[in-house]
């Protein structure tokens, strides 16, 4: 935890898959993997390595049955999605319903920051029209990859999000203070 604090995502990668091997191999910690899992994930998004990430997400899937049915998977599935669509407002909200579902920790929410500064980054299209430029985050295959996940956690086909937000839950009771207000 703390390398991923310190902004040293590749130590902290290795010391987590190292956690969640013990964790696996232990019957009382074994429950505690998804998390960690989730940590690994984050840690290889910081370092923009989207192609490790779907890796070890259908590497461990395989591995764990706790993780195959975690909102730790399906949280990383939409934040990878998330990452390919440069949507930093999906992101967002996808963060708040998984914070509100269980509080994140210090660390996961700087390597949230880190992982939103990296969406928000202008891309360059310099040169070329094509869509494939637009977007260095994931392939189309990986893309297909991470929905195709995503969509086999859901029993409801819905996303995470659920179609409300903070954020405009907030919008509606500032509209609704002004109104009063007048």
């Amino acid at each position: 935890q703390l390398l991923a604090m310190e902004e040293r995502y590749e130590m902290a990668a290795e010391t987590f898959q190292r956690a969640v091997t013990l964790c696996l191999d232990d019957n009382l910690l074994k429950f505690n993997s998804p998390s960690i899992a989730l940590d690994i994930v984050l840690c290889f998004l910081c370092l923009r390595d989207d192609e490790r990430s779907l890796d070890f997400i259908e590497s461990h899937t395989d591995m764990d049955f706790n993780f195959a049915v975690s909102r730790e998977r399906r949280f990383a599935l939409d934040i990878i999605l998330n990452c390919q669509e440069r949507d930093r407002h999906s992101l967002l909200d996808h963060a708040w319903n998984f914070d509100y579902v269980c509080e994140l920790k210090p660390y996961r929410l700087g390597m949230l920051r880190e992982i939103l500064d990296a969406v928000q980054e202008p891309v360059d299209d310099s040169g070329s029209d094509s869509e494939d430029s637009k977007d260095s985050w994931l392939s189309n295959e990986d893309v297909e990859n991470a929905k195709a996940g995503t969509a086999a956690g859901s029993t409801d086909g819905s996303r995470s999000s659920g179609g409300s937000s903070r954020r405009s839950r907030e919008g509606s009771r500032a509209s609704l203070g002004s109104a009063s207000m007048g």
